[in-house]
């Protein structure tokens, strides 16, 4: 900025003069909107980022040029606030990090809670169709406690419903594996029959809160996490986002304004809620978003391996089956458990069994020899699973 401010003076309520002069000059000289009203709306919070916001537009400079004074006053040590370690960008830590959060109304992103698909079985078919209402909670047997987020619906002469649920808590202890959750632990309000409850797949997408390294890139982004449209302002709801493990953004796949956002996992209940989310907390108005779920890429694996090397006693037969056992287990696991659009690397796989499995001492890939190229829109699976023991 060509003014020279005395940063060692500077109090928030100045900055609040400097941006409201700015805004009031911008709508001035129509650089921002020649709607009269524009001001009462700033005045009453109302949301005109689909209006007027743009990356290339005039309005967007002055922002820019705004937050070159923020990055000087309030991104530095000069805040006022109380801090041990002044509140520096680059080196606030913890508590002072979410002072400064708190200046550009952006708090740290909190622990997200873990979600999974839940199918429930009757022991007969009703006559009627019958809904229980959401907030049915079920246990696994270590006593991690997830909740119906939706009805489920039994038309009549069925006995199976779906619904989707999330943990109680947030966090990783959220993810559990398949087949786990088992126990109907509420009372049902609408079913008077026995029911049973199962997770044929795993729960996903429970985080603990953002680290200090990923909650500092958030700040120095802010007004690009604020910014209807922009990257950051996924990233930001993304970090947000509960079930979620992973997504890819592909812009602009079928021309200009088009986003295609994949997530992982892709059930109905999780995408449907993303979808309502972005189109009223994040996109701009002219964008249209498709989501989907990641289309699976099947990998077969068929591997050679060797325990006995610098063995004094040679492993038995029926010792080398269950070590071949564990090894198709793990290549299982890494495959399943490889992110969104991640390269299938046999080396990598390699490293992965020489910390898992301590018995093994030498592998060799027949199949594949070399990398598997997954794309941004797909997610590895397991195919078949071949291992022969030397």
């Amino acid at each position: 900025m060509s003014t020279n401010y005395d940063f060692e003076k500077t109090t928030h309520e100045h900055y609040e003069e400097i941006f409201k002069k700015k805004i009031s000059d911008g709508q001035e000289y129509n650089l921002i909107s020649h709607d009269e009203n524009f001001l009462d709306y700033i005045n009453s919070r109302e949301d005109i980022s689909n209006w007027f916001v743009m990356d290339s537009s005039l309005n967007a400079e002055r922002l820019a040029e705004i937050y070159e004074f923020i990055d000087k006053v309030f991104l530095s040590s000069k805040v006022q606030a109380k801090s041990k370690n002044g509140l520096f960008i680059d080196a606030a830590t913890g508590s002072d990090l979410d002072s400064l959060g708190q200046l550009i109304y952006c708090p740290r992103p909190e622990a997200t809670y873990a979600g999974v698909e839940l199918t429930f079985n009757l022991s007969k078919s009703l006559t009627t169709d019958v809904t229980e209402p959401a907030g049915v909670q079920v246990s696994t047997k270590t006593g991690v406690i997830f909740e119906t987020a939706e009805e489920l619906y039994f038309p009549a002469g069925t006995t199976e419903a779906v619904a989707y649920a999330y943990c109680v808590a947030p966090g990783v202890k959220g993810n559990v594996v398949a087949n786990s959750i088992n126990k109907i632990i509420s009372k049902l309000q609408k079913i008077t029959i026995n029911a049973k409850v199962n997770n044929v797949s795993e729960s996903n997408g429970g985080k603990e809160a953002c680290n200090d390294d990923e909650y500092r890139d958030l700040i120095m982004n802010w007004i690009k996490v604020h910014l209807k449209g922009h990257h950051y302002a996924y990233i930001d709801y993304f970090k947000r986002a509960d079930g979620v493990d992973g997504y890819n953004i592909i812009p602009n796949w079928d021309g200009t304004g088009t986003v295609k956002i994949v997530v992982d996992p892709g059930d109905a209940y999780t995408l449907n809620k993303i979808y309502d989310d972005i189109n009223t907390q994040v996109t701009q108005e002219t964008e249209s978003i498709v989501l989907m779920a990641p289309v699976l890429k099947s990998i077969d694996v068929y591997a050679v391996c060797n325990v006995d090397i610098d063995t004094i006693n040679p492993f038995s037969n029926t010792e080398k089956e269950d070590i071949a056992s564990k090894i198709k287990t793990a290549i299982t696991n890494y495959i399943e458990d490889m992110k969104l659009g991640e390269d299938f690397i046999p080396h990598k796989l390699a490293v992965y069994l020489d910390k898992e499995i301590f018995e093994l001492k030498n592998i060799t890939f027949n199949y594949p020899t070399a990398p598997v190229t997954i794309s941004d829109e797909e997610k590895t699976s397991p195919g078949t699973v071949t291992v022969i023991m030397e």
